[in-house]
């Protein structure tokens, strides 16, 4: 499980520390300041955030506008999020068109910055788009999930999860190193895996199929390398038979 990292591009030093220093609080990372665009373009190839927060003028011209226009282009799983002093209707309009995932207006609220990165991740990890208009909603693939844990989310790798199961009414998301409590059901977080590396075999539980060292189908049970014995329910068997290989 890592920390979301976080890229900040911001030209007034003293508000860059503030925010960094606010996000360092609530558990993120910081990758790095840009304060302008070349630095910008730097730190984004250099260090691939998880979320870039931009301010939209640096150093006196709107090129907090032409770096969200680079990530729309070449980097569009990217999400970002506007902190500006920027109030008119004419650049909220343009600021718009890019495809950002919030518009937060300086001094910004501690409350209202960490719901706005929560939902920025949440959107770009599931259905719902970015404010742009006419953007259609749709599930991106994405190489981690981002889990909520008391003021920040937090990053799991997909690869490092070994299965979920069914926690009352909610689900935990299980790695090598963690048991995290998440508050959606089994049925939705199946829609959030790749179905190449995910299956659902019980009705209480969805494991990675690389994780599986042995299938017993007799007594109904799955073995994962770390030692863990998973049911299997002969509603999911039939499924699950058709995504291995079998040699007999």
């Amino acid at each position: 499980m890592q920390a979301t990292n976080i890229l900040i591009v911001e030209d007034h030093p003293k508000e860059a520390q503030i925010l960094k220093q606010q996000l360092l609080k609530n558990g993120y990372r910081v990758t790095g300041i840009a304060d302008t665009l070349h630095m910008a373009l730097e730190l984004l190839h250099n260090t691939s955030p998880d979320i870039v927060i931009i301010d939209i003028m640096l150093n006196g011209r709107s090129e907090g506008l032409t770096f969200a226009r680079t990530l729309q282009l070449h980097l569009p799983d990217t999400p970002f999020v506007f902190l500006t002093s920027m109030t008119d209707r004419d650049t909220f309009e343009k600021a718009r068109l890019t495809g950002p995932y919030g518009y937060l207006i300086k001094p910004f609220n501690e409350i209202a910055l960490q719901y706005a990165l929560e939902l920025a991740l949440e959107r770009s990890g599931n259905s719902a788009g970015p404010i742009a208009a006419g953007n259609p909603a749709y599930l991106r693939q994405k190489e981690a999930l981002f889990v909520k844990r008391g003021n920040s989310l937090v990053k799991v790798l997909i690869k490092d999860i070994l299965f979920l199961e069914v926690d009352g009414k909610y689900c935990s998301i299980v790695t090598a190193e963690n048991r995290l409590l998440v508050f959606r059901p089994l049925s939705d977080m199946l829609e959030l895996l790749p179905a190449q590396l995910f299956a659902r075999v019980h009705r209480n539980f969805i494991v990675n199929l690389q994780e599986i060292r042995e299938l017993n189908v007799i007594e109904n049970f799955i073995l994962l390398r770390n030692g863990r014995q998973v049911d299997m329910s002969r509603r999911y068997k039939e499924q699950l038979m058709k995504n291995v290989h079998m040699v007999k």
